[in-house]
């Protein structure tokens, strides 16, 4: 899968996730077994913002064609979508929310392993020369 179906697909999570985190956490998380108290559900809208500014960046990305920049958003947000995966599954196995939780983890887990594979295949490409001398 191309890095900019990627993007696309990690932005429109964020957006979609992020707005329903932010705007009606207690009522997103409902379904995944999870009762938020008034923190938790503060905590769950600065997340909410997060995944909003995550979404916008890989959104506006998709059209960078510099490669050690796609390299980079490859690697943030195979960053960010390996350890929702591992969270989502720790969650799940300590007996937090349901089996929608460990599905959660799996989507997670498979957009991951595409970001991977756009680093890994970044590493055995040559370096460009930088005319700014980074």
């Amino acid at each position: 899968m191309s890095l900019n179906v990627l993007l696309t697909i990690a932005a429109v999570l964020g957006f979609v996730f992020g707005l329903g985190f932010l705007l009606a956490p207690s009522i997103v998380l409902a379904p995944f077994g999870i009762d938020l108290d008034p923190a938790g559900a503060a905590m769950t809208r600065f997340f909410g913002n997060a995944l909003i500014a995550l979404g916008v960046i890989d959104w506006f990305s998709r059209g960078v064609t510099e490669r050690r920049a796609r390299r980079a958003l490859a690697a943030g947000n195979l960053s960010n979508f390996a350890v929702a995966a591992a969270l989502a599954a720790g969650t799940y196995f300590a007996g937090i929310g349901n089996a929608l939780g460990l599905a959660n983890a799996a989507v997670h887990a498979v957009i991951a392993l595409g970001f991977a594979r756009h680093v890994l295949a970044g590493r055995h490409a040559p370096e460009a020369e930088s005319a700014g001398g980074d």
